[in-house]
């Protein structure tokens, strides 16, 4: 079970209009107020993060608004584990589930940018410790790093479940290839890639291993020299065995009932498609970048040569 407190808040933020419940009141869970619209001719969705903290039986919360392309406003509320007097603040960490995609599709991008990977070429053909399996479904059309990070590769295994602390963990080759001690099918083509979107962490995982072969660097390394600390994300991280400096600021996965997972949190080897920690105030700077960037006025990672 993964800690969605960030992504969840996150997400809320990005398609729903934050609201005071009183101009001059305290900012506490029970007077921010978000309202996401219904349909044309019925009220708003509103409720309370205090509403939205004891539907989900959450401990606790952290939210970052962006306005304007700045990151105005940061707050964390509650504590960061069932039963803890911890409290939550916008320097505690998260499990981020599959906001980890468009993070490493931007390392993806940054190795087409410098002439290490190509969109459109056969991934088969820069692979070199596993290779996609060849079926009646690759004979014409191909798996590509653009369709990996459009889920257009035609490829299975939606998700992962991830791995309890202290248990054997799978090497990315396992994963792939959906051997013991892996708890996931086998990573294959199931549909002629290009010809429909099919959501997968499956082929995420692919790009991800395209990735670390392709930089000749670990996976985790990679994204954080060339993307995460560029990018100004100095809280974040792919590390699944945390920095003791992370860990300590590490909030502990909940369950949907509200109990604590056993170890605090699960591993997640197959890293690109699920595997960053990181703070909602590090996914507004990297949110920003990607915004400026449109006109040209990235800061760093994004910036225009």
């Amino acid at each position: 079970m993964k800690c969605l407190v960030a992504a969840l808040a996150v997400a809320l933020l990005i398609s729903s209009q934050y609201i005071p419940a009183q101009s001059q009141a305290p900012l506490t869970l029970d007077t921010v107020v978000l309202s996401i619209p219904a349909a044309p001719d019925k009220p708003p969705l509103t409720f309370t993060l205090g509403d939205l903290m004891r539907v989900y039986k959450n401990p606790g919360l952290s939210v970052a608004i962006v306005e304007d392309n700045k990151l105005t406003w940061a707050k964390g509320f509650g504590v960061v584990a069932t039963g803890s007097t911890t409290p939550v603040t916008t320097e505690t960490l998260f499990q981020a589930a599959s906001i980890s995609k468009p993070i490493a599709a931007a390392g993806g991008l940054w190795l087409v940018e410098h002439g290490k990977l190509k969109l459109d070429e056969d991934v088969n053909l820069t692979l070199k410790s596993w290779k996609v399996p060849e079926n009646q479904f690759t004979a014409k059309e191909k798996v590509t790093l653009r369709r990996l990070m459009s889920h257009n590769a035609g490829m299975n295994v939606h998700g992962f479940l991830g791995y309890e602390q202290g248990t054997p963990i799978p090497t990315v080759k396992q994963t792939l290839d959906g051997l013991a001690p892996a708890n996931n099918a086998p990573i294959r083509v199931t549909v002629v890639p290009g010809t429909e979107c099919i959501y997968f962490g499956g082929g995420v995982t692919v790009e991800g291993l395209l990735m670390q072969e392709a930089s000749g660097e670990r996976f985790e390394d990679f994204m954080l020299h060339h993307v995460l600390l560029p990018a100004g994300m100095k809280s974040s991280t792919f590390e699944q065995r945390l920095p003791p400096e992370l860990a300590a600021r590490a909030a502990t996965a909940t369950r949907p009932d509200g109990k604590a997972v056993p170890g605090k949190w699960h591993i997640y080897p197959e890293l690109a498609p699920d595997g960053l920690c990181t703070t909602p105030s590090d996914l507004a700077r990297f949110g920003i970048e990607l915004s400026l960037s449109l006109e040209g006025k990235a800061i760093t990672f994004f910036r225009r040569r």
